[in-house]
């Protein structure tokens, strides 16, 4: 809706004149394409961490809206097809923590990188805020 306060003409037209169930703006659909555009990024950020010779996870432990425990992840990286070697660091998803503790921390971890399909054997470094003592057995 800001889109049509902003004079977007196009969906104004769009919303008025389609019916209710050609809208495609039902917290289902719009759900849905969220969840579609998560993965299509972050198969393009796995697929670009993958083809290089290596990268860092970086993790940050937090809590969501409902204050379930989860941790922030995300991947540091060389791009050497950018000029000057471009250093990247992309966020990949969460991982849901059950437990605070180190080893369920570090399982959760490296549980939710392998869903992500990153190749765990070019994992040169970790990168923690906060977090002490956490070892990962990748």
């Amino acid at each position: 809706m800001f889109r049509i306060e902003g004079g977007d003409a196009t969906l104004q037209r769009h919303i008025e004149e389609v019916p209710a169930n050609a809208r495609y703006t039902s917290v289902r659909v719009e759900h849905q394409l969220l969840t579609l555009c998560e993965e299509i990024l972050r198969e393009d950020i796995v697929q670009a961490v993958n083809d290089f010779c290596g990268f860092s996870v970086l993790a940050d432990e937090s809590s969501d809206i409902s204050g379930k425990e989860q941790l922030s992840l995300g991947v540091r990286f060389v791009d050497t097809t950018k000029p000057d070697n471009l250093v990247r660091e992309e966020f990949v998803g969460f991982a849901v923590l059950n437990e605070l503790d180190a080893e369920s921390v570090a399982n959760a971890t490296v549980q939710q990188l392998e869903n992500f399909r990153l190749n765990l054997d070019r994992t040169l470094g970790q990168g923690y805020d906060g977090c002490v003592d956490v070892s990962l057995t990748l």
